[in-house]
């Protein structure tokens, strides 16, 4: 037991000094040690209908899933915690990282960038989101690269800022780079993009030459080279209630909002699931009036192999970068599931710290495949 609790000089606990606390057992569990903890506490205690909720469960080892998630978020914004996003509790999974978060880690933060990983290691990786708008799906991969890699999450403005607005994809990628670029001033710069956040990794890394700023590696994890060829946008007309609507993009949600099925979801879950289908409306008009640009830095490419035939135009990646255009890599894997797969993060590590100077801007257009 401490003696007292260290705080800041504003008064507020300073989570970074105290003690790592021991793991909490069904016998002996961890109590809140402040006002935030304390007050998360009782939200899962309301949420999961338990008392016996401590400080380091894991909220989906003790009863969480993905709509329990839903109506904590929804009840922490209504106690106050105006920084607490969905995308959060997936990634900070006990209340002990989630008051971390959001007592210094947010107010730290643009409110879209996510650490899912330790800050400070040798290598940063911004990871961009899919259609759906959130980066928990690059998890995973952030605690297999732990250690070496620092992997920061981007994920759509829209969940913590409603009234955020661009006119186009390209306005979206540069204030997206503006907000990396208060996380990390200058480069080189290291940017991933699974599925179609791709392109926004590929528009972002075009501004960033275009600033005059090294970019040294650019990877897409199953991301087709064309933005014209995506599933089509989801129409928002077409179905006449939520329910339908969620039955109808389920394949695009998060893991776990997908499998519970429409409905299950209350009022409250319906406005949070209500965003995520007006995030993937928004991103999908965005990305049906763009072109993707030209960039100099070379690219590198993975493909799944248990998905949908490719055609020649969407396995193209050469024609939008003056370097190389790299497949490293086919994983026997969904589009799905690629990014989880331990093969990526084993590619992405030897990778990272490979990573040669950025090349200047260059006349030859060359596509090459790795095994």
């Amino acid at each position: 037991v401490l003696p007292a609790l260290p705080v800041q000089v504003n008064g507020k606990v300073d989570r970074r000094a105290l003690p790592e606390p021991e793991a909490g057992t069904g016998a002996e569990r961890v109590g809140p040690r402040g006002e935030v903890e304390a007050r998360l506490v009782s939200i899962w205690r309301t949420v999961l209908k338990r008392d016996d909720v401590g400080v380091t469960d894991d909220f989906f080892d003790i009863g969480g899933d993905s709509l329990r998630a839903l109506r904590v978020a929804a009840a922490a914004r209504q106690q106050g915690l105006a920084s607490f996003t969905l995308e959060a509790l997936f990634t900070q999974r006990t209340i002990a990282a989630l008051a971390t978060y959001l007592e210094v880690d947010a107010g730290r933060l643009p409110s879209n960038i996510l650490p899912l990983n330790r800050t400070g290691l040798p290598k940063t990786l911004f990871c961009i989101h899919p259609g759906y708008g959130f980066a928990v799906e690059y998890q995973r991969l952030a605690g297999s690269l732990d250690g070496a890699v620092t992997l920061y999450g981007i994920q759509s403005p829209l969940y913590q800022e409603p009234d955020w607005r661009v006119p186009t994809f390209r306005a979206m990628a540069l204030d997206y780079t503006r907000r990396i670029r208060q996380v990390q001033p200058e480069g080189p710069y290291h940017l991933l993009g699974w599925s179609s956040g791709g392109w926004v990794a590929v528009e972002i890394a075009h501004i960033l030459e275009g600033e005059g700023q090294a970019v040294a590696f650019i990877g897409l994890v199953d991301t087709p080279a064309d933005t014209a060829r995506n599933d089509g946008p989801v129409d928002g007309t077409s179905a006449s209630s939520t329910t339908e609507r969620v039955d109808a993009i389920a394949h695009l949600l998060p893991p776990g909002i997908n499998g519970q099925g429409a409905d299950q979801l209350d009022a409250r879950d319906k406005t949070e699931v209500a965003a995520i289908l007006d995030v993937i409306d928004y991103y999908d008009r965005l990305s049906h009036a763009h072109s993707l640009p030209h960039v100099h830095t070379d690219l590198t490419v993975w493909w799944a192999t248990r998905t949908s035939q490719r055609s020649n135009q969407d396995l193209d990646w050469g024609r939008f970068t003056s370097g190389v255009a790299r497949v490293v890599r086919r994983i026997d894997a969904t589009h799905e599931d690629i990014i989880r797969h331990p093969a990526l993060a084993d590619d992405l590590r030897r990778l990272l710290f490979a990573a040669a100077t950025p090349r200047a801007a260059s006349s030859d257009l060359t596509y090459a495949e790795t095994t």
